[in-house]
């Protein structure tokens, strides 16, 4: 069921119009001065013309929507800024021009996807030198097999960033995009990634691959050398038990959890560990053993990567905690012996809230200038302040200080100076000359193109201006009120909305171009073409049209009918664009490849007809009378504008008009001259409504002093009230209900609508349908005859130069919205001396389309909203809620006395209102049937209440039998429903009236009215129903009692309760188990009790915010057995290794096992938890079961899971595997290359 409409807020703004309105016809002094003149002041039709926004101090920024003739801030500023923008462009693309300073302006990398991960990467790596040497010191080789797939092209990939980086080193442009071909030979997909991983994945694909290239092994140890080192875990007890083990360090992986600076998080990592879980191998005790661990041996570039991602009960999240890092760091911290400092030179930076997305950007330290930069893709940025802090941030300031004192240049440093040798020229010659052929071609060629796109902007928005200008009108400038015309607000700013996108076009004018500066000229053409394509038709063998004007400026001609294009030229030289399916198209409409099968012209549509195929339909309300309502003026909806320019403006865009009236009919009004469009001028303003308005204003000023009235004798409730003042009344007052004082302003209102609806019998909504609506309206049969004027002369048009079935119907399929259509065709204005009928009938491009049949109570309804005071449908009784059911006057509402004055001033609102003097008597039948009533409520009450007590004894030996059913020693042969029962024995803690019902139809089943239900014992959920066990006596004493109550109560109608009976034999032990087996149901439905056993065990695997109990076992531990046989010693105290987390049974197992991560510290993914000891794995495949799914209860601390504690895992977590065997790729990196 749809929740009921809310009642729209009245809009406060419109209805401080219309009471502005309203007090001034409340001024005059009678109806007769409400003239034409005074309607026009009401209408603010004599207003001046509107200033505010074009004063230089505190302009106003909004539309005057209290103006009629305002039409500034409608849209038309927003051109400006596009203006300026395009100015803006046209700056940059003089900018661009400049070649890169290569020495103090690093080149960016385009980002063609979700490829940031790769670009920080690359961008990190290449401010490296010694690593950009190992890339420029790789040869190719002849003697290289390239493998098959998927295995890893290590030359091609070589070379790529061979020659990637040559490109970011000496391009002139301000970016690059040849790491496309990169990622195109490493096969990467368009899912972004973590950085670090792609950067140890790509590491260890080359070191794999670099082995089986003839020239890749001196390669591939120079890599390694660079980065990769060597650590030492050292595990010692007090006992002096020690072991070491030796690992490869490619990162440092740092938890930052709970530290405020790097250096005390790296104190923490090479600190000393105690491990309290820890058993030692020699001595066999726990919490004497201690870890630690340091580099043995360190590499020139130290990856330090921050873990800032925990699990929580939302999963994986991310840290956002501030960490203050030193821009230079003392070696001591990794390796005790080391005299080392290290440099910081990059920062990557991951930014976003969510662990699973977001974007990397770069803080990278130049080699060539020692400045920092911000390596955001293409975008490469000098930093005001280097990242970090000057002096080692730490709690340690000794070791701070020392550290200063005693820093040493690293190998890293020291290369940092070094100029990187470039490629032998035979391998860059190729780029180079392609870079530079690139770089000379684009720059002419791009300012032309800003200039021209400036210049076009310009003058479209110029003619703008002047259209509006012209359209605008005010006081004075118009001599009679025909010459006045209203059009929607929404309209104007529709079309200027739809002017601004046309202007944009598909160029995104304003933003940054993420294009690379390579690949700059091919986009704009691209750009070109694609507009190009979207306002163009094509036409078969139009060989007797003119061929445009080269440059022909569409835009400045687009707005007005009257300006046609001069007499084109024949064979004239047209500048194309790039081929594109074997078609070379030209930018303003031929196309001349003999390749192509297709012999096709292409014609342009001017920029009005594109906008019309963007703009919407828009209305306007016509009053109950038929004509303009003046509402729509006052709430600024409609504006007031001069009537020729505004025709011209409909005509231009396509507009139509239609009326569309409240009671389903539908008119199409003819303009008063040929080739116009129909509009409601200043003479069209209903003067009946202006004079409504003034009786609407005298009634609610005199409802207000009588809603007063009204109010008053309500609070007067103990003077007038017939109940609570019992004394008499005078002969002549009248009676009034209590709710019709209540809601006097309301049924006033109401009555007044309902006259008001007999009268306004013309209202309806007056549309100016846009071009897409015309098509689906029948009701616009001549929708093939317009009122615009074609761009062209067709006096050389010849019918036999046409066919209509040349054109394939899945080309006409395709055809864009924004092409000329048939209709669109048809109804162009040609200059010409045939007629549009014969014109159409000689184009003949494509059968006839406009044969549209759609129903008339399917076509678009009006979206006026109909207040819900309108929709009163008949008069208003005042006072009716007194008359009863019999005509009399009724007995059980409450009323208020009134004088005779007072009545009068109430009904004076209402033609059909109920005397109800003080004097008169009530219904005689109402009265009684009260009376009845309430003594009948009374004496139930009292049989109910006496009906308890004499069941008290029955209800107590059903409780001690339900309690103890080891010592009922009673036959058992009746069942009846326990819900029955627990009703009864509420009877005495409230004053029930009426005994509840013996119905039983809870233990039948549905399909075949049987009992299926079972006895207590079967049925752990109390709040279920079940079988209750009676005796016979106790059966009959029950259902007599029940009945007896009944038909006092006249239920002579109630059914007879269903009889359930009951077998049950006890044996010779007599105990507890035998009897619950014994007893039995007869006439059973034993399908139907499957089903309900099936769904009560189910039930148990249902819970919401319960506790799950988890015990914590070590590998070791001998309390397996202890644990199985746990059952019989029950314990009511939790103990310390037993977790308890509050779940539902639809929360996931892997939120079980983020919840446990928060308590033990073991990962979800190295979490081994069973459901029992010995029990199933549930591995990582239930992650995202249920655990309803799996099965498993709440409370179960008597049986809780297992989680076998992972030392191992737990120790080692953050040491690297063996790098001899080969590293298992990430989930994202399955597929590509570096996988293999």
């Amino acid at each position: 069921m749809s929740k009921p409409k809310q009642k729209e807020k009245p809009n406060q703004r419109k209805m401080a119009f219309r009471q502005e309105a309203t007090d001034a016809l409340l001024q005059l002094e009678n109806d007769s001065q409400v003239t034409f003149e005074k309607a026009m002041e009401v209408a603010k039709l004599d207003c001046r013309q509107c200033k505010l926004h074009d004063i230089s101090h505190n302009a106003k920024h909004q539309n005057c929507r209290d103006n009629p003739f305002c039409i500034n801030r409608l849209g038309l500023e927003k051109f400006e800024k596009l203006i300026n923008l395009e100015v803006q462009n046209r700056e940059d693309a003089r900018i661009n021009q400049k070649r890169r300073d290569l020495n103090d302006q690093p080149s960016g990398l385009v980002n063609n996807g979700n490829f940031c991960y790769v670009n920080s990467f690359l961008q990190v790596w290449f401010s490296v030198i010694e690593f950009r040497q190992i890339i420029y010191d790789f040869r190719p080789s002849r003697d290289y097999i390239a493998p098959e797939l998927p295995r890893m092209n290590v030359e091609r990939v070589m070379m790529a960033l061979q020659d990637l980086f040559f490109t970011m080193q000496t391009t002139p442009f301000m970016d690059t995009d040849k790491n496309d071909t990169l990622i195109r030979e490493l096969r990467l997909n368009q899912e972004q990634q973590d950085a670090q991983e792609f950067a140890l994945m790509l590491f260890d694909a080359l070191d794999r691959n670099l082995q089986l290239h003839p020239n890749g092994n001196p390669i591939r140890e120079r890599i390694k050398n660079l980065y990769m080192g060597s650590t030492c875990s050292r595990i010692f007890c007090e006992c002096g038990m020690s072991s070491e083990r030796l690992e490869v360090s490619t990162s440092l992986q740092l938890n930052i959890d709970g530290h405020a600076t790097l250096l005390d998080a790296l104190s923490a990592n090479f600190g000393v560990e105690k491990l309290d879980d820890y058993k030692c191998s020699e001595c066999g005790q726990k919490g004497r053993v201690s870890r630690m661990s340091d580099y043995a041996e360190l590499p020139p570039v130290v990856i330090i990567q921050l873990n800032r991602y925990k699990y929580t009960s939302k999963g994986r999240q991310k840290l956002k905690t501030t960490l203050a890092y030193p821009r230079e760091i003392s070696a001591r911290i990794f390796k005790q012996s080391s005299t080392d400092v290290y440099e910081l030179f990059a920062v990557t930076i991951h930014e976003g809230n969510n662990a699973e997305c977001g974007h990397y950007y770069d803080l990278i330290k130049s080699p060539l200038n020692q400045k920092w930069y911000r390596y955001n893709d293409a975008t490469v940025e000098a930093l005001q302040k280097p990242p970090g802090t000057e002096k080692p941030t730490t709690e340690i300031n000794a070791k701070a200080k020392r550290a200063k004192n005693e820093k040493v240049l690293t190998d890293q440093k020291s290369l940092l100076w070094i100029t990187p040798k470039l490629p032998p020229e035979e391998i860059i010659q190729e780029s180079k000359r392609k870079i530079e052929e690139m770089f000379e071609g684009q720059t002419k060629s791009k300012i032309e193109k800003s200039e021209k796109r400036l210049y076009d902007l310009q003058r479209r928005v110029e003619k703008l201006k002047n259209n509006f200008s012209k359209l605008e009108t005010h006081e004075g400038k118009f001599q009679h009120p025909n010459e006045i015309a209203f059009l929607p607000t929404s309209l104007i700013s529709n079309i200027l909305e739809g002017e601004f996108e046309i202007a944009k076009g598909n160029k995104n004018t304003g933003k940054k171009s993420t294009n690379p500066p390579e690949n700059l000229e091919k986009s704009q053409e691209e750009n070109e073409e694609t507009q190009a394509e979207n306002t163009e038709i094509p036409i078969e063998n139009p060989e007797n049209i003119p061929p445009p004007v080269e440059n022909l400026d569409i835009l400045a001609i687009a707005m007005t009918s009257s300006e046609l294009l001069p007499n084109l030229p024949e064979n004239e030289e047209r500048r194309k664009t790039r081929a594109q399916n074997g078609i070379t198209k030209s930018v303003y409409g031929h196309s001349g490849s003999s390749k192509s099968p297709r012999k096709e012209k292409l014609i342009k549509l001017p920029i009005s007809s594109q906008v019309s195929n963007l703009l919407d339909s828009h209305e306007m309300p016509i009053c109950g009378h038929g004509k303009m309502s003046i509402e729509s003026i006052l709430f600024g909806d409609v504006k007031a504008v001069s009537r020729a320019p505004a025709i011209s403006l409909l005509r231009e865009y396509d507009y139509r008009a239609k009326m569309v009236f409240d009671d389903g009919r539908r008119e199409y009004p003819q303009p008063e001259k040929e080739k116009e469009v129909f509009v409601f001028t200043a003479e069209d303003i209903c003067m009946d409504c202006v004079l409504e308005m003034r009786i609407e204003g005298i009634f609610n000023d005199r409802l207000e002093d009588d809603d007063r009235l009204a109010r008053k004798i309500l609070k007067e409730e103990k003077l007038r009230c017939s109940v609570k003042c019992p004394l008499p009344k005078p002969d002549d007052y009248f009676y009034v209900a209590k709710v019709a004082l209540m809601n006097f302003k309301k049924m006033a209102n109401n009555e007044r609508q309902f006259k008001l609806n007999r009268v306004l019998t013309k209202g309806g909504t007056l549309f100016f349908d846009s071009v897409q609506s015309q098509k689906q309206d029948p009701g616009f049969a001549d929708v093939c005859t317009n009122l615009k004027r074609l761009r062209w002369k067709t006096s050389s048009f010849s019918s036999s130069n046409r066919k209509s079935e040349g054109i394939p119907p899945e080309k006409m399929a395709k055809l864009d919205s924004s092409f000329l259509e048939p209709e669109d065709l048809g109804s162009l204005e040609m200059e010409s001396t045939s007629s549009n009928s014969n014109l159409i009938s000689n184009l003949n491009l494509v059968p006839n389309v406009v044969q549209m049949a759609v129903a008339e109570d399917q076509t678009r309804p009006s979206s006026r909203s109909t207040p819900a005071s309108n929709m009163v449908s008949q008069p208003v009784e005042f006072n009716g809620e007194l008359r009863c059911a019999h005509g009399g006057i009724n007995y059980n509402q409450f009323r208020h006395a009134v004088s005779p004055e007072e009545w009068q001033r109430l009904i004076h609102y209402f033609d059909d209102n109920f005397e109800v003097h003080c004097n008169d008597q009530v219904c005689d039948l109402c009265q009684q049937q009260e009376e009845d009533a309430q003594n009948g409520s009374l004496n139930m009450r009292i049989l109910v209440r006496e009906m308890r007590k004499r069941l008290t004894d029955t209800l107590k030996n059903i409780d001690l039998r339900e309690e103890n059913p080891e010592i009922s020693e009673v036959s058992l042969e009746f069942g009846i429903c326990s819900v029955f029962l627990d009703k009864l024995r509420k009877l005495t803690q409230r004053n029930a009236t009426s005994p509840p019902h013996i119905c039983q139809n809870c233990l039948l089943c549905p399909e075949h009215s049987r009992p299926f239900k079972g006895f207590q014992s079967l049925m752990p959920e109390k709040k279920d129903a079940y079988i209750v066990g009676l005796t016979a006596e106790e059966w009959h004493t029950i259902t007599q009692e029940i009945q007896k109550l009944e038909e006092v109560e006249g239920k002579t109608n109630s059914d007879t309760p269903h009889v359930i009976l009951i077998t049950s034999s006890r044996n010779s032990e007599g105990s507890l188990e035998e009897d619950r087996e014994e007893r039995s149901v007869v006439d059973l439905c034993h399908v139907c009790y499957e089903q309900n056993i099936r769904r009560i065990e189910e039930m148990k695997y249902q819970f919401e915010n319960e506790l799950v109990y988890v015990k914590l076992v070590q590998p070791n531990d001998d309390c397996a057995e202890t644990t199985k046989n746990r059952g019989a010693a029950k314990s009511t105290r939790r103990r310390k290794d037993i977790i308890g987390v509050k779940l539902s049974s639809s929360s996931r197992l892997l939120d079980l096992k983020i919840a446990l991560y928060d308590k033990c510290y073991q990962s979800p993914t190295d979490q081994l938890l069973y459901r029992a000891v010995g029990g199933e794995l549930l591995d990582a495949t239930c992650h995202e079961k249920t655990l309803y799914e799996l099965k498993l209860l709440p409370n179960n601390n008597d049986n809780p899971l297992i989680l076998m504690a992972n030392t191992n895992a737990a120790i080692h977590s953050t040491l690297p595997e063996d790098t001899n065997s080969d590293r298992a790729p990430e989930r994202g990196f399955v597929d590509t290359a570096l996988a293999h």
